[in-house]
């Protein structure tokens, strides 16, 4: 059951950081992008 338990604690980590990097990268893509909206106009 703690094998178990410790499995699941990784699997939630692993997905818990997915997560964060997909919020964070388009942020970071989007970001310029919307610099160089506001130079345009």
């Amino acid at each position: 059951m703690e094998n178990h338990k410790m499995v699941f604690h990784l699997y939630y980590l692993e997905l818990l950081t997915f997560n964060i990097f997909h919020t964070v990268n388009p942020i970071g893509k989007l970001a310029p992008t919307a610099k160089e909206a506001k130079k345009h106009g």
